[in-house]
């Protein structure tokens, strides 16, 4: 039962509310901007899964971080200076 609980939650929290917080934050913000968030996301949930559950992160994987924001960043900067 409470594995279609966890399910149930998921499907309303997280692909449904959730939407509605996201698209908000995209009408305020502006897309270009706010979606940039998305891509970080994945490195912010490495880093919380070390701090909150004791995973191991991997050289590799911060590499992979260092790269992916640098590279948002200098594109981030490339198109502000047009």
């Amino acid at each position: 039962m409470s594995g279609w609980l966890a399910l149930v939650y998921l499907g309303l929290m997280s692909q449904w509310i959730g939407f509605f917080f996201w698209y908000r934050g995209l009408r305020i913000g502006g897309i270009a901007k706010v979606s940039q968030v998305q891509l970080v996301q994945l490195f912010l949930t490495l880093g919380f899964s070390a701090l909150l559950l004791g995973e191991a992160i991997e050289p590799m994987m911060l590499l992979v971080a260092v790269l992916t924001v640098s590279l948002i960043f200098l594109g981030r900067r490339a198109s502000s200076s047009r």
